[in-house]
């Protein structure tokens, strides 16, 4: 984030670009892409659209059904640049639009570059942890403990080739959770997290995966709703995780410091005061970026950066 923002960020047609392989895993339609032969991947990760159920009324006048359209293509793009203005090692992620060849049908996402530098092998903090607990389960969660993270990336360095290489993989953590308590992002998960190889080298990948920060399943009656008085200041402190400790339920504030308090004082310090100094402005700038978010949809995100800010200042002090 070099403080300048456009005052639209573009949809990227993908169309234009190769069409590469099917991604498994997870819960939303993924495939990569390439600009050009040779060139890194970037991923492709389709919103969710559902159709409500009508009401028997409105199927026997033959309505059309409504359309419940998920957010999490401008949650990725918001939360992509909101850790870059953190510093924290994030990979880049674009607004985009894909025809679908089963289809026809124009889909909208986004896209995020291939996390892999050249030379690299990735591989999910789930399988790191498995590496070392016979017992781990990534669907249940068991073994994802702020004890196994620091045990596993203690002794591995930072995103290579980034400002934190010489730190060790933990404190870099240490920032992505401080980051997921201010944006909301409930879902770091064991294989949302990841892990770089060569040869014998390891280092902690980018932050990636943000789809389901800042509320982004919401629907917007349920946004103004939770707009109304102080109701968004509660929504943000009742905000969970239940990634960790086989399930069970963290606030995200709670985590954080929790996390906080097990790294080195240097970057305890250093994660206090990329809050501190995280501009609002500029947040705000890129929330007006996005297009075709509603206007109540802004609001909600600007309202939650803020209050998160606040809460974490006060809780990470």
């Amino acid at each position: 984030m070099n403080g300048i923002v456009p005052t639209r960020f573009p949809i990227i047609d993908l169309d234009q670009w190769i069409r590469g392989e099917r991604e498994t895993g997870g819960n939303v339609a993924k495939r990569w892409f390439h600009r050009a032969p040779g060139e890194p991947g970037w991923l492709f990760k389709i919103r969710t659209v559902k159709e409500l159920p009508l009401s028997k009324a409105r199927q026997e006048r033959g309505d059309q059904p409504d359309l419940d359209i998920g957010g999490q293509d401008w949650a990725e793009k918001i939360a992509a640049e909101v850790a870059a203005m953190l510093s924290i090692p994030v990979v880049q992620t674009e607004l985009a639009v894909a025809t679908s060849l089963e289809s026809g049908i124009q889909q909208r996402g986004s896209i995020s570059r291939d996390m892999r530098p050249l030379g690299w092998a990735g591989s999910p903090g789930a399988q790191l942890l498995g590496e070392c607990d016979d017992d781990f389960d990534s669907d249940t969660c068991a073994g994802h403990t702020l004890d196994a993270i620091e045990s596993v990336l203690q002794t591995i360095a930072g995103p290579p080739d980034d400002r934190y290489e010489s730190w060790s993989a933990f404190d870099v953590f240490v920032g992505y959770l401080t980051l997921d308590a201010l944006i909301a992002n409930t879902d770091r998960h064991a294989h949302n997290w990841a892990v770089l190889s060569r040869g014998p080298e390891r280092a902690l990948a980018p932050s990636y995966d943000h789809g389901r920060a800042f509320g982004s399943g919401l629907n917007d009656r349920t946004r103004a709703t939770i707009l109304e008085g102080d109701a968004l200041a509660r929504w943000c402190a009742r905000g969970v995780t239940t990634r960790f400790d086989g399930g069970e339920a963290h606030t995200m504030l709670a985590f954080a410091a929790a996390a906080a308090g097990r790294c080195g004082p240097s970057a305890r310090q250093h994660w206090l005061e990329q809050i501190h100094g995280l501009d609002l402005d500029l947040c705000d700038a890129v929330i007006e970026a996005v297009p075709e978010l509603s206007g109540v949809a802004r609001t909600f995100v600007m309202e939650l950066l803020t209050t998160n800010r606040r809460r974490l200042i006060d809780g990470l002090d």
